[in-house]
């Protein structure tokens, strides 16, 4: 087991059927990774080897009040108008020995004005 300071990330997952991730990059000045166009051939999962018939990009930053500064309900509005149906932002936490986390009332408030699906993630850190 690993002791040590927790580290807290999280990644917005995006995607929908007409969405294209190098569009909204280019309109909104946001880096996705783990790409893929609508009808791209999928390279694992369901789709392995299979046109994907939906679009998908997953956007990674740290967890704090100043990260989350990108990630406003404009900015949702802005993904769903470009075609996302499905956002959900993940919250890992990597931990040594106890996985004891707080978060602020900052960042649940900028949370839940997202309207978005958030989940957490808790795993020991290798």
């Amino acid at each position: 087991m690993t002791d040590g300071p927790l580290r807290i990330h999280a990644l917005l997952l995006v995607q929908g059927d007409t969405f294209s991730p190098s569009l909204a990059e280019n309109e909104l000045s946001v880096i996705f990774s783990d790409n893929n166009e609508p009808g791209d051939i999928g390279s694992i999962g369901r789709y392995r080897g299979e046109p994907t018939p939906y679009g998908s990009g997953i956007i990674r930053f740290p967890l704090n009040i100043a990260s989350l500064g990108f990630a406003t309900p404009e900015f949702i509005a802005s993904l769903r108008s470009r075609g996302a149906t499905d956002i959900i932002m993940d919250i890992h936490v990597e931990h040594g020995v106890q996985c004891n986390f707080e978060l602020s009332t900052e960042i649940l408030t900028a949370l839940a004005a997202l309207g978005i699906t958030v989940g957490i993630s808790c795993y020991e850190r290798d």
